[in-house]
């Protein structure tokens, strides 16, 4: 499955720049980063949440992560990793969501891919090739392209799409 990129999402900071690297977040620029424990938000943040741990607050279970946002805007956490999107949709009518900004987390990628995991059994390792072959089909990704289509919005949607349909291309 393809997802938007997250973004590195802060409330009230003019003078941050639109892009930047988790390093300069949290070593420049001293930010504290809510997370969620046990969510994935990809390889690269994931990895870097686990060398840097004291530099994020981490809440527990999926219905604090709204929490998370909140606590932005009360000045509790200095930044949050999230879809745009699903942000904007979540806290659109949230006091001071003009003073939100959406960082581009450098180096930047369209689109973070989620994967199945099975267990390195043999059995494991044909559902996986199963899987890997189905990705190859027309049909299943035409099908999987309109389905991200519909679970996006604009323009999130077109550029996982493009991720997605390059990452299997034949």
């Amino acid at each position: 499955m393809a997802f938007p990129e997250n973004k590195l999402i802060v409330f009230n900071k003019p003078t941050l720049p639109n892009s930047i690297s988790l390093t300069d977040a949290v070593n420049y620029y001293d930010l504290t980063i809510g997370v969620t424990s046990r969510r994935s938000y990809s390889a690269k943040i994931d990895d870097f949440i686990k060398r840097h741990e004291e530099h994020f607050f981490k809440v527990d279970g999926a219905a604090n992560a709204i929490q998370l946002g909140y606590m932005l805007f009360e000045n509790k956490i200095d930044a949050i990793f999230e879809y745009k999107s699903m942000f904007i949709n979540r806290y659109q009518r949230a006091h001071g969501i003009d003073k939100i900004r959406y960082l581009t987390i450098e180096p930047s990628e369209p689109a973070a891919f989620g994967y199945i995991a099975c267990s390195p059994s043999p059995q494991g390792k044909q559902a996986i090739a199963l899987f890997e072959h189905a990705l190859q089909t027309e049909k299943i990704k035409t099908l999987i392209s309109t389905r991200l289509m519909e679970l996006f919005p604009a323009p999130d949607n077109a550029l996982i799409v493009d991720a997605f349909n390059a990452a299997y291309k034949n």
